[in-house]
């Protein structure tokens, strides 16, 4: 008997997809897991080199106002982006953690569960 893929949609994953996830909900929840670590690192890299050149900048001044204040602004900017990193983080969390339910912390790591209408 030939064995038709969409017969095996019950049976799970490939042992090899996402780090060996056999369900889903699991193996979705990895990749998001994985994308919004990579989205928050990089987001946090981004503001530390904004950090950096702006303290260059402020270095490299030589005491003329106009670039100091220019040097200020930027770091203020870096710190307000990265208070809205923090914020997106949280809001991200609680709104499809905790009051959706979507997604679940197991001790594997994060689990989506997808709505269903019937069970």
């Amino acid at each position: 008997m030939k064995t038709i893929i969409a017969q095996r949609i019950g049976e799970g994953l490939p042992g090899g997809f996402s780090g060996g996830a056999t369900e889903i909900g699991t193996a979705i929840g990895s990749l998001v897991s994985s994308l919004l670590s990579l989205i928050f690192i990089v987001g946090g890299l981004l503001v530390a080199y904004q950090l950096f050149i702006a303290a260059l900048n402020w270095i490299n001044s030589h005491g003329e106002k106009e670039k100091i204040e220019k040097a200020q602004k930027q770091i203020t900017n870096a710190i307000i982006g990265l208070a809205i990193l923090f914020a997106t983080m949280a809001l991200y969390v609680t709104i499809v953690g905790d009051i959706f339910g979507i997604i679940k912390r197991t001790p594997g790591g994060w689990t989506i569960v997808l709505p269903q209408l019937f069970k």
